[in-house]
């Protein structure tokens, strides 16, 4: 009979019977590497791209428990499961959760939470907008556990969830990270500060090698002293349980390490408006968390009228990349320098800003961001380099409506509630398009005299970036609520947002 052993971290199956088991097992936990075929191990040994996640004495990140048992099941493999994992009972009776005033809770953020308390572990894929901040607040004051983490990737998200958490809890929420030491029973910190602090005395650690993405910028002087690093590591390793947001990164480097120097968290979640990821390595996040147990889409959301509708503009452009051949060229060409459609775009914002349309500009490159601000002054431009300071400065004068344009970087890809903005132009089109969702969750958020939301996204038909139209349009087509408008050129792209904002049931 077959044996599964459960731990916090790792799990171990053993004593299965036949080889055809085991192997059916390994290719349930083995997944693809997006582009193997341009890695060494590929063209020099010829490696077919797979990573098992079972290993070789039969353990496998817990989360994958799922996945193990469905295979023993479809195959009529008896077995038997030995839970050794110490509960965390609750040791903070005295917390409890207080919503804020004007807060209503909705029907789903109820089930949400008890779904998820009742699993103990798992993904909660909650919709931009769909209160997924709250509804983690409201967990950990029904949980009373403590030290209980709450895991972020920026400062904004880092002030943002803090600020939640200590509106909500009767409880001191301490903040690690930015050059902030404040440990608490509830404490939010930034992924970057912890790995800093489990690297304190490796000589060999760059921070480089851990960034998730171009936009994690990190700032080495503000990493902690060796004894408040030691602090943090005994936090982590003593944490009965925590929330990692924004889950899709997980499967990076910093992030995993961090997830597994929480050896004694017995509860275990995380959360994103989109868990799924376009490299392949959903199976890493779900081993690390467990599988989605919630799923609020965003076409429930708009449908129960939680949020705005979307409108989703996707627009052709048929640039000249001649003389350029590799895909930076291209893009640098086609989208960064390009004076044109920049100015068009520029021209574009003008004429909603001046008929009232706050609008986010979402770019990838710094060098993009600074060209669109030469042609909009009156913009705030924000990078993952800029202060702390100034970038809640920013976001503050967009959600009292002082400011009418923010151009971003990918910081403002996730997390960042600034209710006000109505339109997102994705201008950076290089960038993962499973993050499409979330982007235009930025503009479908709630507000006074808000009737919906406009998503403008542009296809540009040269060599490499055309093909992620087609994936734009794939994501989108698992959203039904979705409004999608097609435009050949600037001019019908134009037309069809001065018809919509010209529509009976869409006056401003």
């Amino acid at each position: 009979m077959g044996k599964i052993t459960v731990g916090n971290r790792y799990s171990k199956i053993e004593g299965l019977p036949t080889p055809y088991v085991e192997e059916a097992i390994r290719r349930e936990l083995s997944y693809q590497v997006q582009n193997y075929f341009h890695m060494p191990a590929f063209k020099e040994r010829g490696w077919d791209g797979y990573i098992n996640l079972l290993e070789a004495d039969g353990l496998f990140m817990s989360g994958l428990l799922s996945l193990v048992r469905g295979v023993l099941d479809a195959t009529k493999t008896p077995y038997e499961v030995e839970d050794v994992r110490t509960k965390s009972e609750p040791n903070f009776p005295e917390l409890t959760f207080t919503p804020p005033p004007d807060y209503q809770e909705r029907p789903y953020q109820k089930f949400t939470v008890d779904r998820a308390l009742r699993f103990t572990r798992g993904i909660l894929r909650v919709a931009t907008g769909g209160g997924k901040t709250m509804i983690v607040t409201e967990m950990i004051g029904r949980l009373k556990v403590r030290p209980f983490l709450f895991f972020v990737l920026t400062r904004d998200l880092l002030i943002q969830a803090h600020d939640e958490l200590e509106r909500c809890l009767n409880a001191p929420i301490g903040m690690v990270g930015d050059g902030r030491m404040d440990i608490q029973d509830i404490t939010v910190c930034t992924v970057q500060t912890l790995v800093a602090c489990l690297h304190r005395n490796d000589k060999g650690f760059n921070p480089k090698d851990y960034r998730y993405d171009a936009e994690d910028v990190w700032d080495e002087t503000k990493f902690l002293s060796e004894g408040d690093s030691e602090r943090v590591v005994a936090l982590m390793r003593e944490s009965r349980g925590f929330y990692f947001d924004e889950v899709h990164h997980a499967a990076a480097k910093t992030c995993k390490e961090v997830v597994f120097a929480c050896e004694n968290a017995f509860y275990r979640y995380g959360g994103s408006a989109t868990p799924q990821r376009d490299d392949g390595e959903d199976l890493v996040v779900q081993g690390l968390f467990g599988k989605k147990v919630v799923d609020i889409s965003a076409t429930y959301l708009m449908d129960q009228g939680y949020l705005v509708r979307g409108h989703v503009f996707l627009t052709n452009r048929d640039p000249s990349a001649e003389g350029e051949t590799t895909y930076g060229a291209i893009y640098k060409k086609v989208v960064v320098e390009n004076e044109d459609f920049n100015g068009q775009v520029a021209a574009l914002v003008r004429f909603l800003t001046g008929n009232g349309v706050p609008c986010l500009l979402l770019v990838q490159q710094i060098p993009h961001g600074k060209l669109l601000k030469r042609f909009l002054p009156e913009a705030e431009y924000l990078t993952g380099r800029d202060s702390g300071k100034k970038r809640k400065k920013a976001i503050d004068r967009m959600r009292s409506g002082e400011l009418k344009v923010l151009i971003a970087t990918t910081l403002a890809d996730e997390g960042l509630d600034i209710k006000p903005i109505q339109a997102v132009f994705m201008l950076s089109a290089g960038a993962s398009v499973t993050r499409v969702p979330q982007r235009i969750g930025r503009c479908l958020r709630l507000w006074e005299g808000k009737k919906f939301g406009m998503f403008v996204y542009f296809r540009h038909r040269v060599k490499y970036l055309f093909e992620q139209g087609h994936d734009v349009q794939k994501i989108l087509a698992a959203e039904p609520g979705f409004v999608v408008h097609k435009a050949h050129d600037f001019g019908e792209l134009r037309q069809s947002i001065v018809k919509l904002m010209n529509s009976t049931e869409n006056l401003l």
